[in-house]
């Protein structure tokens, strides 16, 4: 059986790593052979997925520069030391972002394959990012994507590049199946989920509140620490806010919530991906930013709104119009969930561990090429207003 060097060590849950479990899940259940290497936080995350081989590393985040920097290199180190201590030429090399470039270039001594899957990029990348793009635009074999207008941000050059949308987990749509989905909360509910460091995100949030004091707003933190909740500026919080770290049981947020909204400026950013389409099995609307790959998975006006999160008044004026009009929010609600179940871990699986055995994939340029008619949707808007 080939054997998979599978390695993600940069980026908390929030950003790729979820990704990264259903691939080496996928992989797992095809027949090859997964060697992870990850963070002993991560690591336990795995800890259910059966066949796997975890080695776990240290690369804790840092908040001095200088000590972040050296860290960065000390880990280089170790995965350079320890990809090249199991791998084999007949063997695959998996990394999951662009800073995993050691055993990016393990695999290219040993002339293994090197298949990288990008999940996101800077909005203004520094020198260092720059170098590590152009690295991997000379040494991988095979680029995935999770969205075309990440592919087209990164620009490279490798023959073989594709895109793959990410689903979410299969334990995640059963549970949903399981639970029996109550009424939502009398008073209206406005959900985001993000990371304390996006914290332009927080502030816009934060001042949607503010303008709409009838409306319930929550925040999942999905790296929740005890340093966070001290940068969290309390005197700012209006009452109808709530700050809430992100727990093992995600679904009681999706469960009172109305609306999922995602205010991040970086239209290059898709960890928020999988947060939006669990949403909308849930039939729950979204609002992604008008650029960038969350704008993909939905039809405008048809599943929510693709706006610029920089115009909060139409953003509060959609908001307001789904909290008070049940007939357009029991639409869109309908309507999310027929577009989030065309998004399967079975179809996840089947395009990703095609890359694996030797097949070519086609990138696609949208996703009526990827799911046919069932796909198509006109662009009619529900609502009465434009949120711009």
């Amino acid at each position: 059986m080939k054997k998979i060097i599978a390695i993600q060590m940069f980026g908390h849950k929030s950003e790729s790593f979820a990704s990264f479990k259903e691939s080496v899940k996928a992989l797992i259940n095809d027949g090859f052979v997964v060697e992870a290497i990850t963070t002993e936080d991560q690591a336990s995350v795995l800890g259910d997925v059966k066949g796997i081989n975890v080695h776990t590393l240290n690369n804790s985040d840092q908040p001095n520069k200088l000590f972040a920097l050296y860290m960065f290199i000390k880990v280089q180190i170790q995965l350079f030391i320890t990809v090249l201590k199991m791998i084999g030429p007949a063997d695959v090399v998996y990394i999951n972002s662009i800073y995993s470039i050691a055993p990016a270039i393990v695999a290219k001594l040993k002339r293994a394959k090197l298949v990288c899957h990008l999940h996101n990029t800077k909005q203004n990348p520094a020198v260092a990012d720059k170098a590590l793009k152009y690295l991997i635009n000379k040494i991988a074999d095979q680029v995935i994507f999770p969205s075309v207008s990440l592919k087209d941000k990164f620009a490279l050059s490798v023959a073989k590049q594709t895109v793959v949308y990410n689903t979410p987990s299969e334990e995640f749509i059963s549970e949903i199946n399981q639970l029996q989905i109550t009424s939502r909360a009398k008073k209206f509910t406005v959900l985001m989920i993000t990371s304390s460091d996006d914290s332009p995100a927080i502030a816009k949030f934060t001042d949607l509140a503010t303008v709409l004091p009838q409306i319930n707003f929550e925040v999942v933190l999905n790296d929740w620490t005890v340093a966070t909740a001290g940068l969290l500026d309390k005197n700012r919080q209006p009452a109808n806010l709530r700050i809430l770290p992100e727990n093992d049981n995600i679904h009681r947020f999706y469960q009172r919530a109305d609306l999922l909204v995602n205010l991040s400026a970086n239209e290059f950013n898709t960890s928020g991906d999988i947060d939006v389409l669990q949403a909308m099995y849930y039939g729950i609307p979204v609002i992604v930013p008008a650029k960038g790959g969350l704008q993909e998975l939905i039809s405008n006006g048809k599943h929510g709104i693709a706006v610029d999160s920089s115009q909060l008044a139409g953003i509060a004026k959609t908001i307001n119009e789904l909290s008070t009009n049940a007939l357009i929010h029991k639409t869109l609600s309908a309507a999310c969930v027929n577009q989030a179940k065309l998004f399967t871990s079975n179809q996840f699986r089947a395009q990703f561990t095609r890359l694996f055995n030797g097949h070519k994939a086609r990138p696609y340029d949208n996703l009526i090429q990827l799911f046919g008619t069932a796909y198509l949707n006109k662009d009619i808007s529900v609502f009465r207003s434009k949120a711009a």
